[in-house]
């Protein structure tokens, strides 16, 4: 505790009485500046989806008595990466592959807790698409200058159409469709489908890769037709799918604004 009294004093030097004394205590320490408890261990890991390439993991979050900061996950024992949340997906892995997890927690003072029980998982194997038909129904998302394969075998030689769909929320994503040999530089607006055809294609194994020219592209749907023989689209009767989740965004006394998330087709959606 510490005592304080004021007193006034002018130009020529006359002071005034004192204030009254006036005692304060100064706040108790801060234990978690000093603080040495580590976190308990984080809940048991599952990982509820992964493909051939990535898993994600999900666990039960950690207590600490100043609070949790940080997970860091390992992977067979070598530190992958570190999370704020209880969620984390581990990617570049291996199709086919067995690998162990295990995470802990750590708080603002870096004092690090046990790890949860290890656990393992298993990669998908790859598959192989075929031509003609559906490659991927969620391409994912390409970083600018980087590039994606997607390995398909081809059952029927000629010359092919491929449809590739964007579910980016940005227009004008600028992308370079490469296939037996020709390559496109396509712009694909937010959740819209463009076409490229390439000729003299053979059967057997073959990679379809996409190179993202721009920032936010993401893929969805890549399809591919066989054009041999006549344009399907020329005959289309496959409807769009149907759009999903009709909102209205504003409106006013005399308008309302719709939003609603695109429609795919195998030969595009016009309108």
């Amino acid at each position: 505790a510490y005592t304080f009294k004021v007193r006034a004093k002018d130009n020529a030097g006359n002071l005034s009485a004192f204030t009254s004394d006036l005692t304060v205590t100064t706040s108790a320490p801060n234990p978690c500046d000093t603080d040495t408890t580590v976190p308990s261990a984080p809940g048991a890991l599952s990982s509820p989806s992964k493909t051939d390439t990535s898993i994600n993991l999900s666990w039960g979050a950690a207590s600490d008595n100043c609070g949790v900061t940080a997970y860091e996950v390992y992977q067979n024992g070598v530190l992958k990466t570190t999370v704020t949340s209880t969620t984390a997906s581990i990617t570049g892995l291996t199709a086919n592959t067995t690998y162990a997890f295990k995470v802990r927690a750590k708080d603002a003072k870096n004092n690090v807790g046990a790890f949860n029980t290890e656990t393992s998982y298993t990669t998908n194997p790859t598959t192989t698409a075929t031509l003609p038909g559906t490659v991927t129904s969620n391409g994912g998302a390409i970083a600018n200058g980087t590039n994606k394969s997607f390995a398909v075998n081809v059952t029927s030689a000629g010359t092919y159409r491929l449809s590739i769909q964007s579910t980016s929320t940005v227009n004008s994503r600028l992308i370079n469709v490469s296939f037996n040999g020709t390559n496109y530089d396509l712009a694909v607006d937010a959740g819209q489908t463009v076409i490229a055809d390439f000729p003299n294609v053979t059967t057997g194994a073959k990679t379809i890769v996409i190179t993202a020219k721009s920032d936010n592209v993401v893929i969805g749907t890549i399809s591919g037709t066989n054009l041999t023989g006549g344009n399907p689209c020329d005959t289309d009767a496959q409807a769009p799918t149907v759009p999903t989740g009709l909102t209205s965004p504003s409106k006013t006394s005399t308008s309302v604004n719709l939003s609603w998330t695109a429609s795919t087709d195998n030969c595009g959606v016009s309108a």
